[in-house]
């Protein structure tokens, strides 16, 4: 359960500072950030700790999991681009946080 919600918390944070670089690309940027960060930190875990391969295996894939998660719900429920134009003709550019309970 640790590395589901670790991999959700890792994808959700990079999703939410990949949407001011490169929004059309976040929930992408989200995941891969969650799934390079699993395979980093297990990979450690592994040549230190002396971890068996299957244990880590499985720690990969709940990260991968995770990872999906908090980029797809940080992506499409969370964060909300907005654009707007006034009657002057000047553009915002600004993202709303929404939840709906």
């Amino acid at each position: 359960m640790s590395h589901l919600a670790g991999g959700t918390v890792v994808a959700g944070v990079a999703t939410a500072v990949a949407d001011k670089y490169w929004p059309e690309h976040r929930a992408l940027i989200g995941f891969s950030v969650g799934i390079a960060y699993s395979i980093i930190s297990n990979t450690i875990d592994y040549v230190t700790l002396e971890r068996t391969f299957s244990s880590q295996l499985e720690d990969v894939a709940f990260d991968t999991l995770g990872a999906a998660i908090g980029s797809l719900i940080t992506d499409k429920f969370i964060l909300a681009p907005v654009i707007k134009q006034d009657h002057a003709g000047s553009t915002y550019y600004g993202l709303v946080f929404q939840c709906s309970f």
